[in-house]
């Protein structure tokens, strides 16, 4: 059985950012699960792809997360540290913090981050 293509994560966000029109979800929340969508499956992306052509080892717990954005630093893989740290922090905001001015220009923002990411994991040449 193949395994699960975190990338479609990334597109459940870009779905949710295009069904923007009247229903009865409000677009916060739209916006707010197009964020978290995004980044989790940014993340998921990045940690297989540290983990399968990097020799990164996840401990598979909530650490991970923090941890793989160092590996990345260490690896001096900085970018993509950045993009993955501001991910995680707007997903935080998008998930816990009710007052957080969610929009659609941050989740745009976000889906393009992901997708960029998603994009550096499937590079021919693993060591760019």
């Amino acid at each position: 059985m193949p395994c699960f293509q975190w990338d479609h994560f990334i597109r459940v966000s870009e779905y949710l950012l295009s069904r923007i029109e009247p229903t009865n979800i409000s677009d916060e929340a739209l916006f707010r699960c197009a964020i978290s969508r995004a980044y989790y499956g940014a993340y998921c992306s990045v940690r297989d792809y540290a983990e399968d052509y990097l020799s990164y080892k996840p401990l598979h717990n909530a650490d991970d997360h923090s941890k793989l954005v160092q590996f990345l630093r260490d690896q001096e893989r900085i970018d993509e540290a950045q993009k993955l740290t501001r991910l995680r922090q707007n997903r935080n905001r998008a998930d816990y913090e009710l007052g957080a001015d969610i929009n659609k220009k941050l989740a745009e923002e976000c889906n393009s981050d992901a997708t960029s990411l998603v994009k550096m994991c499937r590079l021919p040449d693993h060591n760019t």
